[in-house]
């Protein structure tokens, strides 16, 4: 999957609905790994990131146990980025997640 793919947006959501705390983490860690290495990089428009960064979000609340401590900590790195406020509240909202589920 693609930013630049037709009906991207629509594609995640969907995936993102279809997950639940039944699934073993390890189905949906390849998934959050693809979505981050497309849609969430410096080279991304701030858009796609923002996009991926809250995709990865509601995913992670569904199945918490799909985030490895690596992915997690590379992605609470962009809470810093200026330029686009889109991608800093997401991955603020994404530590926030993680702070209620783990305190």
């Amino acid at each position: 999957m693609q930013p630049s793919q037709l009906h991207a947006t629509q594609l995640m959501a969907l995936s993102a609905m279809c997950i639940h705390r039944l699934i073993p983490p390890d189905a949906v860690e390849p998934l959050l790994r693809a979505i981050a290495n497309h849609f969430i990089s410096d080279r991304s428009s701030a858009d796609a990131m923002t996009v991926g960064l809250n995709t990865i979000r509601e995913m992670c609340k569904r199945q918490p146990l799909a985030m490895n401590a690596d992915l997690l900590r590379d992605l609470v790195e962009y809470k810093n980025q200026r330029g686009d406020r889109g991608v800093m509240m997401a991955a603020r909202a994404l530590i926030q997640l993680y702070r209620d589920v783990y305190p």
